[in-house]
């Protein structure tokens, strides 16, 4: 099931509604939604459930490059792009 949640009991009904064992989300570095979500983990394993995060290899490649603004990343990108075999 993919559905949007805002809670962690929301999250527990809906696996189980689904029959799940896993809650599967992308990986959320900083911002609200990752405060939102560091919240859940303890309810979710109370409730039998396995918080999974991915981080596409896209993501990791980039995301620490994308710091102090547009150039320091401009710079990067040709590096990132051989490193994920794309050039």
């Amino acid at each position: 099931c993919a559905l949007p949640i805002s809670s962690a009991e929301e999250v527990i009904a809906a696996a189980a509604a689904c029959e799940a064992e896993v809650v599967l989300t992308g990986g959320l570095p900083i911002g609200f939604l990752r405060s939102e979500i560091d919240t859940w983990e303890v309810p979710l394993k109370s409730a039998g459930l396995e918080l999974c995060e991915i981080t596409r290899p896209w993501d990791a490649e980039f995301w620490p490059h994308a710091r102090a603004g547009f150039f320091q990343l401009k710079d990067r990108i040709p590096i990132a792009l051989r490193s994920l075999g794309l050039v």
